[in-house]
């Protein structure tokens, strides 16, 4: 074998719950040029067992939250890691360890830690493996230096498709790669792992499978908090779309589709011709995916819903003016507007989940009430919402600006070491909260701000435990209690087939 490629395990609170994009465009280039790639998901192996009694799951716990990771890594034997790192090789065959080079996928900081401790604990049992980083997460300098490391000979920051390929082949290749996403038109048909796929339907609570397609990039609204800001939209072409759907459709038989990037809409004229050509296609399966509100006319929605559009995830952030105002958040119309959209879409049958976020430097309890507020009106019209806490990005404006926002970012705790990154402070996963810490110019302190969002998150949180998620299990529990049993216990995690 070639590439064996592994998506490690996401700890159980966040909510990576459908198989990824990446790694299926990555083996549909490979296996073009005659080359055998197995991909591996490990959090839907390990999501798949009993959470309360399951060792693997234990394991990703430990290795998230354990303070000898690092020096694990710098070279250490630290007992406890060593066995939960080679407990989730534990995971995989054999055979499939023989590959000739070893790729980690990691696309959120939550893949991380388990990540580099399976390359650690790999690399002291087999020092011959060529062992490889890429994803998302690598699109930020901080991880680069990774590479000082013997469990990590390459970071691949951007598709990588031509660099694995010479991985493969033997030929040297750089230590640290930045590679151009490719145009859309030229994106292969992405290949799935059928074993990773049955995995999927295990995890769902209604044992559905969502296939996600990468049908836009960028995003014509310009969220100064946002990664996608700064990227000019491209759409996928209509024809190739409606031709790799189908196929994708025919190969799989998944449940629904999950169109990305961030923004469906970005161009109410394509996604218009879209749908026709959905309905001219006889594509069957349900869609969905991220949208804004602006451009979602009475007439699009219901062509939207004709052509199978089930759901939307749609971003509220802020229900203050000021914050909408001085952050770009021009997305979100005025209060009547948006009841009146989100009207639109329920009597549509789009079911929706709706994204709020607090925390935004200097943001005063008035305007954190008024988001409260927003969140009380429009939860009805949802299926469920979501809220986050605000968090500064790599490459974001905010990041490259952060005085004409009114704050200062904290640097890197230990710049003389490739590991700062493991620090508390730029990850904390027990608050959802995984941001760049920040002191706000003639207000908060980042210790101040951090209590102040964690005690707001709180609140928010049984807002939506005690209202939003019951009025939710209260509406399926008549026709699918076995469901509302499961996402109450099993799987509180899982919430994309709910729309389903």
């Amino acid at each position: 074998m070639d590439l064996l490629l592994i998506t490690p395990p996401a700890p159980r609170f966040t909510r990576e719950s459908f198989v990824h994009l990446g790694p299926a465009l990555l083996k549909s280039h490979l296996s073009s040029q005659g080359k055998q790639v197995k991909l591996i998901d490990l959090t839907a192996r390990i999501r798949a067992r009993i959470p309360w009694v399951d060792p693997y799951d234990h394991a990703v716990l430990l290795l998230n939250d354990s303070k000898d990771l690092s020096a694990y890594l710098h070279g250490f034997h630290r007992e406890e890691i060593d066995r939960a790192a080679g407990r989730l090789w534990e995971l995989i065959p054999a055979r499939d360890r023989t590959a000739r080079v070893i790729g980690f996928s990691v696309f959120s900081r939550h893949l991380l830690k388990p990540a580099l401790a399976m390359a650690a604990w790999l690399q002291r049992h087999d020092k011959k493996k060529k062992i490889v980083f890429g994803g998302w997460l690598f699109s930020d300098p901080l991880y680069h230096d990774i590479t000082a490391f013997p469990w990590a000979n390459h970071v691949v920051s951007g598709p990588g498709e031509d660099t694995v390929e010479k991985l493969t082949n033997g030929e040297p290749v750089s230590q640290r790669i930045i590679s151009e996403p490719l145009p859309l038109k030229t994106l292969p048909c992405p290949v799935f792992e059928n074993e990773d796929l049955l995995w999927y339907r295990r995890v769902s609570i209604r044992r559905m499978l969502l296939l996600p397609y990468l049908l836009t990039r960028g995003c014509r609204h310009q969220c100064q908090f946002c990664p996608s800001s700064r990227a000019v939209p491209e759409f996928m072409p209509i024809e190739k779309a409606s031709t790799e759907l189908l196929a994708l459709q025919e190969t799989y038989a998944p449940d629904a589709f999950f169109f990305s990037e961030v923004n469906l809409n970005n161009q109410t004229m394509y996604l218009s011709e879209l749908c026709q050509c959905m309905l001219d296609s006889g594509l069957r399966t349900p869609w969905g995916g991220f949208a804004s509100l602006i451009g979602l006319s009475p007439t699009l929605i219901r062509l939207m819903a004709k052509a199978g559009c089930r759901y939307l995830q749609i971003g509220i952030e802020s229900g203050s003016k000021r914050i909408r105002t001085r952050f770009n958040i021009f997305k979100v119309p005025n209060l009547p507007e948006v009841e009146s959209i989100l009207a639109n879409l329920r009597a549509a049958g789009i079911r929706l989940n709706l994204y709020f976020m607090h925390g935004f430097p200097h943001e005063n309890e008035r305007e954190f009430a008024q988001s409260v507020d927003w969140l009380h009106r429009l939860s009805r019209y949802a299926a469920t919402c979501v809220v986050s806490i605000f968090s500064v990005e790599p490459g974001t404006p905010i990041f490259l600006h952060p005085e004409e926002f009114g704050i200062r970012l904290h640097p890197p705790i230990h710049r003389n070491d490739s590991l700062a990154f493991l620090e508390p402070m730029f990850s904390l996963p027990k608050t959802h909260m995984v941001t760049i810490p920040f002191d706000e110019i003639n207000g908060m302190n980042w210790a101040e701000k951090f209590s102040q969002n964690l005690r707001r998150q709180q609140s928010l949180q049984r807002f939506l435990t005690n209202e939003v998620y019951a009025r939710h299990l209260l509406r399926i529990s008549p026709c699918s209690p076995l469901y509302a049993l499961k996402k109450k216990w099993f799987r509180p995690y899982f919430h994309y087939d709910v729309y389903l």
